[in-house]
């Protein structure tokens, strides 16, 4: 709770331009300070996003002595899901993971309930709720205790949402630390997609929109990197003919100039456009050439097909003598626990000791903080091993049996992977379709089927709610609880481009976008 958002407005009657600014303990010491210095009546706001907790009202008074709402003005802003595209909805909030698996902060559950509710006040109640693990069922229960403290969602608004998935991140913890394999996902992966902006380089450089406003990047952000070429020779073709016409304007009837001189100005945007992503392309493929990063594609393959583990071991080991980022270490051996039914207790004592050894002390804190959420998970362990301080859970069904049960490998020799059709969810990582939107489709297409369910951690639930549809698509909201991927996005849009009439077309709602790297940030124990 202490860790969200904060937003100050200075509400001067006689200035008409107010500055929002996320606001640091020093700047409302300082606005404190300056309200004393100048001894006249000012009024500070400050505004807490999503909302303002008994906690932040305790610090303010107990910490910095602030008389509310005499010195200050205490507001929240209840802002919840933002639209990150059109099929896509976001809370923002980056440090969820951590606070729920971690610290066992649910305050980020509650902030999903309220969100549902707000959607269900615009789209009409939703007829069918299931929820898939713990924190997901705790959403569905809040859901329900609010509907009975503020009454039943007008029924009579017709539902344009048939189905609503709430799934725990927990219930696919492998997928984030592998390597994306779309353009979307590299460009998060490779340099950070922020607020739908992403810079190439240096904190200066200027940043590029990434959204499907542009419709080149709407074509081809799903796309495995390995088949953007042909795409983008396509388009650049297409574009140059359009502009081609220009040279036959003397012959063009009024009505044909009139209507190339409408199209003209999208048609140089696209051209503006292509060069862009062109150049990123280009850099990309410049990176994944590298033997660095081929090499880590290569142990990751070995990770998920249990072959030449001894390999992967050195791997791990020579990246930390290099000492390469701790992140790239780290999901290493959180995809060996999550692939292997966890790491032998020997070996990853080992590990444990050349990463305190070559990182620092404070990365003890930071291995039990994986080993506390599950990411990292023994066995083999001696009954009077007393030197892991967490108790851990381990699944019984193994990953060997989850990927063939849910067809997450297809792994095929490097002259056939170009046979493999461009919107395959296994294009999304390299040659692996992710386990959650694998367990979500075959869900969606069993009517949650009790055996499908039983191959997962965590509880489930599922209630309906009186409802009557406002279009014959069936819709289905999933909400990821704990954050989701590009690359995972990008799976249901696959399956929405290949869905038959029937099936159910999938929209994303998540707490927020993370990559492996993004999500270790918020664990690691800094010094």
């Amino acid at each position: 709770e202490q860790k969200e958002k904060e937003e100050e407005e200075d509400d001067d009657e006689e200035d008409e331009d107010d500055d929002d600014v996320a606001v640091t303990e020093e700047e409302l010491q300082a606005a404190l300070e300056e309200k004393k210095a100048l001894q006249q009546h000012l009024r500070i706001f400050l505004y807490f996003l999503p909302r303002k907790t008994y906690i932040c009202k305790k610090v303010l008074v107990e910490k910095y002595e602030i008389n509310i709402p005499q010195d200050v003005v205490v507001r929240e802003l209840p802002i919840d899901l933002l639209p990150a595209d059109y099929d896509v909805l976001t809370l923002q909030l980056p440090y969820c993971f951590k606070e729920i698996y971690l610290e066992g902060d649910l305050t980020t559950l509650s902030f999903v309930a309220r969100s549902i509710m707000k959607l269900q006040t615009i789209f009409g109640p939703i007829p069918n709720v299931r929820a898939k693990g713990d924190h997901s069922v705790r959403v569905a229960n809040m859901l329900q205790r609010m509907q009975r403290k503020v009454g039943k969602v007008n029924e009579n608004i017709p539902s344009s949402i048939h189905t609503l998935m709430v799934v725990d991140r927990s219930v696919d913890f492998l997928s984030p630390f592998l390597t994306q394999r779309t353009y979307e996902g590299l460009l998060d992966e490779l340099y950070g997609i922020r607020n739908g902006f992403v810079r190439l380089g240096n904190a200066k450089a200027p940043p590029i929109r990434v959204s499907s406003q542009d419709s080149i990047y709407k074509d081809i952000r799903d796309v495995n990197i390995r088949h953007l070429g042909p795409i983008l020779k396509q388009r650049t073709s297409a574009l140059s003919r359009a502009l081609d016409e220009k040279n036959r304007i003397n012959n063009y009837s009024p009505k044909q100039l009139t209507e190339f001189t409408r199209r003209l100005p999208q048609i140089i945007k696209e051209k503006r456009n292509i060069e862009i992503h062109i150049n990123i392309v280009s850099l990309i493929n410049k990176l994944c050439g590298s033997r660095n990063f081929t090499e880590g594609l290569e142990m990751e393959k070995y990770i998920m097909t249990s072959s030449n583990l001894r390999d992967v071991y050195e791997y791990i080991e020579r990246l930390i003598y290099l000492q390469e980022p701790i992140t790239k270490v780290l999901r290493y051996i959180i995809l060996l626990s999550q692939t292997q039914h966890g790491i032998y207790v020997k070996k990853y004592h080992s590990f444990r000791k050349e990463i305190v050894e070559t990182y620092g002390l404070h990365h003890m804190i930071t291995m039990n903080h994986l080993e506390a959420m599950n990411l990292i998970v023994l066995k083999n362990k001696p009954e009077n091993d007393t030197t892991q301080f967490v108790h851990q859970e381990v699944h019984d069904v193994s990953f060997k049996h989850l990927k063939n049960r849910f067809d997450l490998l297809d792994i095929r020799d490097p002259e056939d992977e170009d046979q493999l059709e461009v919107y395959d969810p296994h294009q999304t990582y390299e040659a692996y379709a992710p386990l959650s939107t694998q367990m979500i489709t075959k869900l969606a297409d069993s009517q949650w089927d009790q055996d499908v369910l039983n191959q997962f951690s965590g509880s489930s639930l599922y209630y309906k709610q009186n409802a009557k549809m406002s279009t014959d698509t069936k819709v289905c909201l999933v909400y990821f609880v704990g954050g989701c991927t590009f690359a995972e996005i990008s799976a249901l849009r696959y399956h929405n481009f290949n869905r038959k009439p029937d099936q159910y077309h999938f929209v994303v709602a998540t707490t927020n976008i993370i990559n492996g790297d993004s999500l270790l940030d918020n664990c690691i124990e800094e010094y």
